[in-house]
């Protein structure tokens, strides 16, 4: 590609409106949508407040659009990148914290909820395409949760350490990181929750549906 034609398609990024490659809605936990393709915000339904920017290079070599993105809120700070194709999305590089707040609006259909903060590392997340991937660690502390489809108290929950290597997870208490509390796995658009034993004990608002949970996010 000529120099010349980098330029005009830097220009055409430069004005191009954010809504193009972001929708706001009820599909994807988006309030609105500012600024453009080059430079855009996006508030959450949350109130966090995401910000990306296109990181032309890497949307070359990797045949897709590339961006770096930061989102933040009450207890959330994420930084990571972000390459999109048509059918897929893979998240790289994501690492800081996140609030209770963001992972439920991630995960909108999970039977419960819980108030903690969530510490991430996690080198890659996959979605859409052939297969769902994730590669890394996520930490919670201590927390309060509920289900959500039963009145009840809150129910206190361990700290967490849950591990993701490609397809499939696992989650398990972090006083004790060689029990499993639960498998996890991973589909396009789908993820598989298995609780063992131990987890159904430990964590009983998740498992009053079942010791196996599907949703998709």
């Amino acid at each position: 590609m000529t120099i010349g034609a980098l330029a005009y398609l830097a220009g055409l990024v430069a004005t191009a409106p954010a809504r193009l490659i972001v929708e706001p809605g009820p599909a994807t936990n988006i309030a609105s949508v500012g600024g453009t393709v080059w430079r855009g915000r996006a508030v959450l339904a949350g109130g966090e407040v995401a910000r990306w920017r296109w990181a032309p290079l890497r949307s070359l070599a990797g045949f897709g659009y590339a961006a770096g993105f930061r989102v933040d809120g009450a207890g959330t700070a994420l930084t990571g990148r972000v390459r999109l194709r048509p059918g897929a999305t893979l998240f790289e590089s994501v690492g800081g914290t996140a609030s209770a707040t963001l992972v439920a609006g991630a995960f909108p259909r999970l039977p419960f909820a819980c108030a903690t903060a969530l510490r991430v590392a996690v080198a890659r997340f996959g979605l859409g395409g052939d297969s769902g991937f994730a590669d890394g660690r996520l930490e919670t502390d201590a927390a309060a949760c509920t289900a959500r489809a039963v009145a009840a108290p809150p129910v206190s929950a361990p700290p967490l350490l849950v591990t993701l290597t490609g397809a499939t997870g696992r989650v398990a208490p972090r006083a004790h990181p060689r029990v499993t509390f639960a498998t996890l796995g991973f589909a396009p658009g789908r993820l598989t929750i298995a609780f063992t034993p131990e987890g159904a004990a430990a964590l009983p608002f998740a498992t009053l549906a079942g010791t196996r949970i599907e949703t998709d996010f």
